[in-house]
């Protein structure tokens, strides 16, 4: 087939791209990473036709292939050759791609926009206090642990996600809070054009608009305020501006609920991992919460690109006007790159080179504050509850459907079955002592 040929793929037959990615003990019988990962024809949120890059070097060439545009303002300029409604089509992500905010921009517009916001996010500068952190966290799991049952949803990662927005947006916490839920929400709204979807959206609208009011009151810089400093020099637009500050939002809050729960979840059914989070050994640490990172991508897939020209991906011809994404999860299991990529491992050589953060230049901007989040967050909760358990069976928790994966609730007994102690040695990346979890692709 040729490159120009590609646009007849067979998506009438393509399936949705999601994968909730529940740990269960039978998961190797269930699905087997593919010996080689390529390139397939899915289905995004909507409908919308796409290619999904499942191949983790693949990926991150997709992700920085100039022929391929993050801004969806260039698509028209293709004319014929956008056989999917774009960039006027509306679909259930149309934000994260058709918005004027850095996500949905490319090259020079994207750096500049990417500035002004970028120092509040830098590790030495992003407000970060670990101990201050530390000690909310065990506020939290403290609460959790005066009672026999608990969410780790609304009762850890929706707290967690308001103290950040907090700090980086100049809220007072009760905001925050609001703030967060209306976040959620419009996430899980669906389809933009439902009277569910058009409610949700201008909840979070409204919330956008409180957001930048408060900032500029706030005694202490924040982002927001950078960016409405931005819009008061004429740098940014007033649609710019509230976009931006919408972006900044979703990043923090749906990364930080859909990251902790989940490798939480990882957590509870693998007393290795519970233990290794105990240790103490900060190498150690480190390096399972970077596997759990890897398991547990808070994206089904990037930001929609657009070939702007005919190209081949990992030998998959792609014709102009098609959209192309990477599918987060499965890049992270990429056998070539992660041998035994289902397993918990603490000796991979270059832990760090997964995706759940992207790659290239739209890498997230808040990956340090979101690693320490969720080693902080994961540590103390494992600590002070070492047995605790899920309290529903696993296969029972409904898991977000569209580019989120959002894990709607997960409720916990915080004092389960009592399990023998695990040796440290139990997990030290033996194939024989790993941890086994896992995602069956739909």
């Amino acid at each position: 087939m040729t490159v120009q040929e590609s646009s007849s793929a067979p998506w009438s037959r393509a399936p949705s791209l999601y994968c909730p990615a529940v740990p269960a003990a039978d998961f190797p019988e269930r699905y087997a990473p593919p010996a080689r990962p390529g390139v397939r024809a899915v289905r995004l949120a909507g409908g919308l036709p796409a290619w999904a890059v499942t191949g983790h070097a693949a990926a991150q060439a997709m992700l920085t292939d100039p022929r391929l545009v993050n801004d969806m303002t260039t698509v028209g300029a293709l004319g014929s050759a956008t056989p999917h409604g774009l960039p006027h089509a509306r679909y259930p992500e149309s934000f994260l791609s058709t918005q004027p905010q850095l996500l949905a921009r490319d090259g020079a517009e994207h750096r500049r926009m990417r500035r002004i916001v970028g120092p509040y996010f830098q590790a030495t500068t992003a407000g970060l206090d670990e101990a201050e952190l530390e000690a909310h966290t065990d506020e939290l799991v403290q609460a959790l642990a005066g009672r026999q049952q608990g969410d780790l949803v609304a009762d850890l990662a929706v707290p967690l996600a308001a103290s950040g927005v907090a700090d980086m947006l100049g809220l007072a916490p009760d905001r925050a809070t609001a703030v967060v839920r209306a976040t959620m929400a419009g996430g899980l709204a669906g389809h933009p054009d439902s009277a569910q979807g058009r409610a949700a959206h201008q909840a979070f609208v409204l919330r956008i608009v409180q957001t930048m009011a408060t900032a500029r009151r706030a005694r202490r810089d924040n982002a927001a305020r950078a960016l409405l400093t931005a819009h008061d020099e004429g740098r940014l637009t007033g649609a710019q501006t509230a976009a931006m500050v919408g972006l900044l939002l979703v990043g923090m809050v749906e990364s930080l609920t859909t990251i902790v729960p989940t490798a939480a979840l990882i957590a509870m059914q693998r007393p290795e991992v519970r233990a290794a989070l105990r240790s103490g050994d900060a190498p150690r640490t480190d390096a399972v919460v970077e596997e759990l990172l890897r398991l547990s991508s808070p994206f089904h897939h990037s930001a929609w690109r657009v070939a702007r020209e005919p190209l081949v991906l990992d030998g998959t011809p792609i014709a102009a006007g098609d959209v192309v994404v990477v599918s987060f999860l499965e890049a992270n299991l990429d056998p070539r790159r992660w041998p035994h990529p289902t397993e918990v491992r603490v000796d991979r050589a270059t832990p760090r080179g997964h995706l759940s953060f992207g790659h290239g230049a739209h890498y997230c901007l808040g990956a340090a504050r979101g690693r320490a989040q969720t080693r902080i967050a994961l540590t103390r909760l494992f600590t002070r509850l070492p047995l605790l358990a899920p309290a529903v069976d696993p296969a029972e928790l409904t898991w977000h459907r569209g580019g989120l994966r959002h894990l709607h609730s997960l409720p916990v007994h915080t004092a389960g079955p009592v399990e023998p102690e695990v040796p440290a040695a139990r997990i030290e990346g033996r194939p024989d002592e790993s941890v086994t979890v896992g995602c069956p692709f739909r």
